[in-house]
């Protein structure tokens, strides 16, 4: 966080917006990922009060999906499908190699991951589990490994979830498969955790 944080002093002495961008997504990012999640909507709040000038319209739906996923994790699933659902309403294809590369992820695929948590959460769990699928599919066309692994891993977690058992395992083999593939350390992980759940559920089930 001292990284991202000197990053963004730097990006705001220079008047680098780019940069500023790039920082507070990754202190965003950060914070999301160690369930600090009040911090991460303060984040993704200012990230959007940088991109509210006409030129940086292309990038206002990466704020809103950021606002989105941290209300997720806050419990407010209302609100955070209302912003998800409006970022992919909005969201200017032509925008998105560049955010691949600028914000790690596929950001229309990264939205339709945590709204299918959000319809699962909210009793439409066919809904969300049909979204989670659809998105493996998505991102297995575009190829980009990140974006992929973070598919599989949600639509593993909803087949777990709604007690898929033989479909989790294959979601997970697939993604034990990918992260290793790609020396993603951490998603590998993830995946032998989903491993293990679904061995436990199905130890139950028996």
């Amino acid at each position: 966080i001292a990284a991202w944080t000197t990053a963004l002093e730097i990006a705001e002495r220079l008047g680098d917006l780019e940069y500023q961008l790039r920082a507070l997504w990754g202190l965003w990012h950060f914070r999301v990922s160690r369930g600090e999640c009040r911090a991460a909507l303060d984040l993704a709040l200012r990230f959007g009060d940088r991109v509210a000038a006409p030129d940086r319209a292309p990038d206002r739906p990466v704020g809103e999906r950021m606002v989105g996923t941290s209300l997720h994790y806050l419990g407010d699933q209302t609100s955070a499908r209302r912003h998800l659902e409006s970022m992919l309403a909005h969201y200017v294809d032509s925008a998105r190699r560049s955010h691949m590369i600028r914000f790690q992820y596929d950001q229309p695929l990264v939205a339709r991951m945590i709204l299918a948590r959000i319809l699962w959460l909210q009793g439409f769990p066919d809904q969300g589990l049909r979204l989670a699928r659809s998105n493996v599919v998505d991102a297995q066309a575009i190829g980009h490994a990140v974006s992929l692994c973070g598919a599989l891993e949600v639509s593993s977690l909803l087949e777990i979830w709604s007690g898929e058992l033989e479909a989790a395992e294959r979601s997970v083999a697939m993604l034990l498969d990918r992260s290793g593939r790609s020396a993603l350390s951490v998603w590998h992980a993830r995946a032998r955790c989903l491993r293990m759940r679904s061995t436990l559920d199905r130890a139950v089930d028996s």
